[in-house]
């Protein structure tokens, strides 16, 4: 018999899917919960380990992003201070 390709893997997505679909529903009441609490919830807990360090690893990314964007609006500040002169 052959295996449909997906089909090994269904007990990977479908959760995911349907955790994504929940925040979803979420969001329109407020705020939805992280992903990896509503696997937690449904006692997936390597998912909800995986999906946590998903989230960490996108926070972490934002606040690179973030400072990235701070640093090339105002530039990069050496010795934790930078003067603001102004020229007459």
């Amino acid at each position: 018999m052959r295996r449909r390709e997906g089909e090994l893997t269904l007990g990977l997505w479908l959760p995911l899917a349907f955790a994504t679909l929940v925040q979803c529903v979420q969001g329109f009441g407020g705020r939805p919960q992280p992903r990896s609490e509503i696997l937690d919830g449904w006692a997936l807990p390597e998912l909800a380990k995986m999906a946590k360090r998903e989230e960490v690893e996108a926070q972490n990314a934002a606040l690179v992003a973030y400072i990235d964007d701070i640093e090339k609006r105002f530039g990069r500040q050496e010795g934790g201070r930078q003067e603001h002169t102004t020229h007459t």
